[in-house]
């Protein structure tokens, strides 16, 4: 069965309130099944811990049941799926778009609509909402794959930011490697 190979790819999600322990608590599960971590995502959101991870191995019954339990220990919530695409290289983000201004209703809806009607592909987004200014200000950052027209884009985020209140930039990303 495919799902209990060695090869097999899992999506771990795991929420809850953020505490020390955690992280160790869940890596160490997969580290005494033999399960490799390939990619870890984690973030603090409001004193709530949100944490993504792919992992290749193992038995996914058995890592669900082991993962249930250490979740249960340190008070978090857990999910466990098949990834959705194990094998697949997407492409590099080669876009970086962020935004600053005051804090608004539906600065994340209007930008990622426009970038999806553009044809971007979001691969990472943070938000950060500084309460310690007199007006509240809300940061946002893009990582992006774009392949349009850059004119384009440059032309309907800077009127998205207009329209919203808020400065928005467009900026190529380079990879350090080349």
């Amino acid at each position: 069965m495919e799902s209990e190979s060695k090869g097999s790819v899992h999506l771990v999600t795991v929420t809850g309130p953020d505490r020390p322990g955690i992280i160790a608590a869940i890596s160490g599960v997969l580290a005494a099944e033999g399960v490799d971590i390939e990619d870890v995502s984690m973030t603090r959101l409001s004193g709530n811990f949100a944490m993504m991870l792919l992992a290749r191995g193992g038995g996914r019954e058995t890592i669900r049941q082991r993962l249930e339990e250490a979740a249960a220990s340190v008070g978090v919530k857990i999910h466990l799926e098949e990834s959705a695409t194990p094998e697949a290289v997407s492409e590099e983000a080669n876009v970086f778009v962020s935004a600053a201004g005051p804090n608004r209703v539906g600065i994340v809806a209007g930008l990622s609509q426009l970038l999806a009607a553009h044809g971007a592909n979001i691969h990472e987004m943070t938000t950060r909402l500084l309460h310690k200014t007199r007006v509240p200000v809300y940061l946002v950052r893009i990582e992006a794959r774009f392949d349009g027209d850059w004119n384009a884009l440059q032309s309907a985020l800077t009127e998205a930011g207009r329209t919203m209140g808020v400065e928005v930039r467009l900026d190529p990303l380079e990879r350090a490697d080349l």
